[in-house]
C-alpha cells in the first residue's frame, strides 16, 4: 500500500510459490481471442465490442448462487486479456433486466511504457504498519481528532503486517 498524502507504505511479503501462482492465475489463465479463463464456471462470452480503439471481449460471470447477480467485464485481448472495465449488475428475478449496481469504467486507455517513477519513486517513503499509516493521514485531515485516540484501535491488518515481517525463527539472533 502506497500513501502518497503522507509518504507512506505498508508492504506485505508473499512466499515465492504464492506469487508464481497469483501470477499464473491473474495473468497468464485467460486464452485465446475469446479472453476465456482456463477452469471458469459460469463465465459467457457475451459479445464484443471496442474500447477506446481496442478490440474487447465482453464477459459475464454468475456471482450470486440464485443467479441474481453477475460481474460483466471487458478484457482486452490485445492486452493479455486485462479486464478494462467492470460493472456489477442486479436483478430482481430470474425474467428482470440487469441493473447496474457498481463499476469501474475506462475513460482512457494508451498503449505506452509507464513512467518508472510511477512504480520507483516511493522508495524512500516511510514503512509503517496500516493503523500507524490511517493516525498519519487522520492527524493531517483531521483538525478536530486526536490521532492518539485512534492508537488503542484493534487493526486486523497490523496482526498481519507483523506476521509477514516477522523473521523466520532460524534467523532471529
Amino acid at each position: 500500500m502506497i500513501v502518497d498524502e503522507v509518504y507512506a507504505k505498508s508492504t506485505r511479503r508473499y512466499a515465492q510459490a504464492d506469487v508464481d501462482r497469483q501470477n499464473a492465475e491473474s495473468f497468464f489463465s485467460r486464452t485465446g481471442p475469446g479472453c476465456r479463463k482456463e477452469g471458469a464456471i459460469n463465465e459467457t462470452v457475451e459479445g464484443s465490442d471496442t474500447l477506446f480503439g481496442y478490440a474487447a471481449v465482453r464477459m459475464s460471470l454468475l456471482t450470486g448462487r440464485d443467479s441474481l447477480t453477475r460481474e460483466l467485464d471487458w478484457r482486452l485481448p490485445e492486452f493479455n486479456c486485462v479486464i478494462g472495465q467492470v460493472y456489477l449488475q442486479k436483478r430482481d428475478n430470474p425474467r428482470a433486466e440487469w441493473k447496474k449496481i457498481q463499476g469501474n469504467r475506462l475513460t482512457k486507455i494508451a498503449a505506452v511504457e509507464p513512467d518508472p517513477a510511477l512504480f520507483t519513486n516511493w522508495l524512500s517513503y516511510d514503512e509503517m504498519k496500516p493503523s500507524e499509516i490511517v493516525r498519519r493521514v487522520m492527524a493531517l485531515r483531521c483538525v478536530d481528532v486526536d490521532p492518539c485516540q485512534m492508537s488503542n484501535l484493534p487493526d486486523a491488518s497490523d496482526a498481519s503486517y507483523e506476521r509477514w515481517h516477522a523473521k523466520p525463527k532460524n534467523q532471529e539472533k
